[in-house]
């Protein structure tokens, strides 16, 4: 169960008009929810968008997409993934 709130949320896939959010509340508890794309802000309607999202009982109430934060962690797992794709120095040839 879902409890009613405030939450940051995350597109994580969205599949034959369904988008299952990954809804993290204030204690950070993380939840699921599954909603229709439509219930979406349309700039928020991919896979990564960062929504700031109200529930009441298990239903999305309010969703507003949050183009900044959604950009800092896409370039935050660009440069992660960055660093882990450069391979340390092979060992023989030192």
């Amino acid at each position: 169960m879902i409890p009613d709130g405030p939450y940051t949320a995350v597109v994580d896939e969205i599949e034959a008009g369904t988008a299952r959010l990954e809804l993290e509340g204030p204690d950070g508890d993380l939840y699921d929810l599954y909603v229709n794309t439509e219930q979406l802000p349309e700039d928020g309607r991919h896979e990564s968008a960062v929504l700031n999202v109200e529930v009441e009982e298990e239903t999305l109430v309010t969703a507003e997409y949050d183009a900044t934060e959604t950009e800092r962690r896409q370039k935050s797992m660009r440069d992660r993934f960055e660093r882990l794709s450069q391979r340390p120095p092979d060992e023989d040839t030192e």
